[in-house]
């Protein structure tokens, strides 16, 4: 490697977004690096990465991160705009005393931390370890409250998620936590119950500069079970003004309690028809499925120009924002899908006419859970204008030890 190159650590991607954040950050005068490990990405985003230097480590472990960039000289930065792993990004660059986001997304990342800055936005919420689960008082909240979600702090894409409408599930609990899967770096010990609120999943998109935000619309989910299956954007036209104006009371709350002064978010809430309560920050990184290839497709920007300004915000603190259309935005839709049963996955065959965007976000022979356990049965995320993607992804087919598919969303 090139000594005199100023070097930017990238630890992992968005499913969409290797190449974009590669182009990016050699526009703003870097040489990117970055960092992967299989159980972090595979299929068309590693090979995106592996475009530019990519050195493979366990991007769990930041002891690891640092060994394996122990012989590079000339590093300024380290980053993640990859939602599991922004909190080892922000300790690398500590450990390397290099730049690195705003260190508060540590705490952003946790559900728990998040409620108790913003508890006039937040459902009704307990925390507790998996150690000492308060078993009789779980089941005293579901009698109270309804139904309830039990969910890691700090886990994602519904992994180790369960509903609880009876009190008498809450004895499940010990078995289950013990067998959630949640990785090591994603502190397996810190849950909470939380009132789950009855009404729709939208998020609200935009970022933070000099300690303000700026809102760049909503986002709608449809969701397979678990599996988040479809993001609409924008959405703004769906949620009512009572409810838009009290989700951006949230965030503009959320930014200023925590001192939060750049970066990116995808704020996520249950919104009912005149209220928005919030259920996960998403601070730091544009949202995840297409969101990154949506948001700019529906702005009128490229892909490039947007994650430039993700970069420059992270690194910089403020930057020049991009021409984001003031004209009425475009309707976009990206579409996670999957197959509805657990099989190994052999391939997507895509017909030659395929007007939307596509990510296959798996490694042939990998093993893959029917759509609707979590986001990890995603395959792959078609991103496009919405006209185009519903059509373009029921032509896919998908290729599996069990026979062919047509794609489940």
């Amino acid at each position: 490697m090139n000594r005199d190159i100023r070097k930017l650590v990238i630890v992992e991607s968005s499913c969409v977004g290797a190449d974009y954040m590669g182009r990016a950050a050699i526009q703003a005068g870097y040489q990117p690096i970055y960092l992967s490990s299989k159980a972090g990405s595979q299929g068309d985003t590693r090979a995106q990465m592996q475009r530019y230097t990519c050195i493979e480590c366990d991007t769990s472990s930041v002891e690891t991160m640092a060994s394996a960039l122990a012989g590079v000289d000339g590093i300024e930065a380290a980053v993640s705009f990859c939602d599991t792993y922004i909190m080892n990004a922000v300790r690398l660059a500590q450990a390397l005393s290099v730049r690195g986001q705003p260190a508060v997304l540590e705490r952003l990342k946790d559900k728990w931390e998040v409620q108790q800055l913003i508890l006039d936005y937040s459902p009704s919420t307990m925390a507790f370890e998996a150690n000492a689960i308060p078993v009789d008082e779980i089941r005293q909240f579901v009698r109270t409250r309804g139904n309830v979600i039990v969910k890691g702090r700090r886990s994602s894409g519904g992994l180790g998620a369960k509903y609880l409408t009876k009190p008498a599930q809450a004895d499940e609990l010990p078995q289950f936590v013990q067998n959630a899967g949640i990785p090591n770096h994603l502190a397996p010990d810190l849950w909470l119950a939380q009132v789950a609120i009855q009404g729709d999943l939208v998020s609200l998109e935009g970022f933070v500069a000099q300690g303000e935000p700026t809102f760049l619309g909503f986002s709608g989910r449809k969701k397979v079970g678990m599996s988040e299956a479809m993001i609409l954007f924008p959405w703004d036209d769906h949620v009512s003004h009572k409810a838009k104006a009290r989700a951006r009371e949230a965030v503009t709350a959320l930014v200023r309690r925590a001192g939060l002064a750049s970066g990116y978010f995808h704020v996520e809430f249950m919104m009912t028809h005149d209220d928005a309560f919030v259920i996960d920050a998403n601070m730091g990184r544009i949202g995840g499925g297409g969101l990154g290839q949506q948001i700019a497709l529906a702005h009128g920007i490229t892909p490039v120009a947007l994650h430039a300004h993700v970069l420059n915000l992270a690194l910089e603190g403020d930057a020049p924002a991009p021409n984001f259309s003031r004209r009425s935005k475009k309707d976009t839709a990206s579409i996670m899908y999957g197959i509805p049963v657990k099989a190994r996955f052999h391939g997507v065959q895509k017909p030659a006419e395929f007007a939307s965007m596509n990510t296959v976000i798996l490694d042939e022979g990998e093993l893959v859970p029917a759509m609707g356990s979590d986001n990890y049965a995603w395959i792959g995320i078609a991103s496009g204008f919405r006209t185009d993607v519903e059509n373009d992804v029921r032509s896919l087919r998908i290729e599996t030890d069990r026979g062919e598919f047509a794609a489940a969303f």
